[in-house]
């Protein structure tokens, strides 16, 4: 049972396993609790579940759920109109037909924080697990002082590298406009609907650009959809989506450093970085 779940889902293996008839529906995606996108792959229609003795009919929505067979949303629940639930002991009760009816779940399926003492007894029964201590981050100054004097005096040569972006980038030689073709039509774009989360996040990273000047509030009729990607340290990654308004830009034209040219102008260099930009498309004037 899950109460966050907005409808019942039942798992494509068990579906197969079944035999169960398959209705085609249009095509949905559904975000599971790790916020992957999983896509739908039809419905069930009146499918009757025995739990524990209890008759449940219900409809269902057919997708790959992992380790799960079945699951039971707040819908059903409400279905139920009055019922007594009890989460300490893993437990729902309500009336059916003037008797009342109990669900019981298994306690050993639920997470609970874990102890030494719980921890050893596991262990002697052959049991394996491992153990994740949170530790205290090296704030960016004690990092510092770490160093050694070499890369001290380099991350003091390139201060400006490595400070965190304040306004909007210099100006340089050749700047970038944006220029649209003839007789293009205005282009405003109806944001996606997005999850609580994401949009709390939105807009935190829109305040912080604002605060540190890299964008302004704006005026313009034109509107981009904005896009959240997770990155590989459990960041998000702020993304505009810019493919409409690329149809109707004349893009610019520029030939390609040759290779070779470049490897010639790395001669000398004996120590090589990589840096990861934390804002890569906001260190160019549009």
């Amino acid at each position: 049972m899950d109460p966050d779940a907005e409808a019942n889902f039942l798992s494509s293996n068990l579906v197969d396993a079944l035999f169960l008839p398959l209705l085609p529906m249009s095509p949905f995606h559904v975000e599971v609790g790790n916020a992957a996108i999983e896509q739908g792959l039809g419905g069930c229609k009146d499918i009757t579940l025995v739990i524990q003795g209890i008759t449940i009919v219900a409809n269902f929505l057919v997708m790959e759920l992992g380790h799960s067979e079945v699951v039971l949303s707040t819908g059903w629940v409400v279905s139920l109109r009055k019922f007594e639930g009890d989460y300490r002991n893993l437990s729902l009760s309500w009336f059916r037909e003037g008797k009342q009816v109990t669900l019981k779940g298994d306690p050993t399926q639920s997470r609970s924080q874990a102890n030494r003492k719980m921890m050893m007894n596991a262990l002697r029964n052959d049991e394996e697990g491992f153990i994740v201590t949170p530790v205290c981050r090296i704030a960016e100054s004690e990092y510092t002082q770490e160093c050694s004097t070499q890369v001290q005096e380099l991350l003091q040569e390139f201060e400006e590298i490595f400070a965190t972006p304040s306004g909007l980038p210099p100006r340089r030689p050749q700047d970038h406009p944006i220029v649209l073709k003839e007789h293009s039509d205005i282009l405003n774009i109806r944001p996606y609907r997005y999850p609580h989360y994401q949009k709390a996040e939105m807009e935190r990273i829109i305040e912080e650009m604002l605060q540190i000047g890299i964008i302004g509030p704006s005026t313009s009729p034109f509107s981009s959809l904005v896009i959240l990607v997770r990155k590989k340290d459990g960041g998000w990654c702020f993304c505009v989506d810019y493919r409409a308004p690329n149809k109707i830009i004349i893009p610019d034209k520029f030939s390609i450093p040759v290779i070779e040219e470049l490897l010639d102008e790395l001669v000398d260099a004996t120590i090589f970085s990589k840096l990861d930009l934390k804002s890569g498309y906001h260190q160019i004037c549009m």
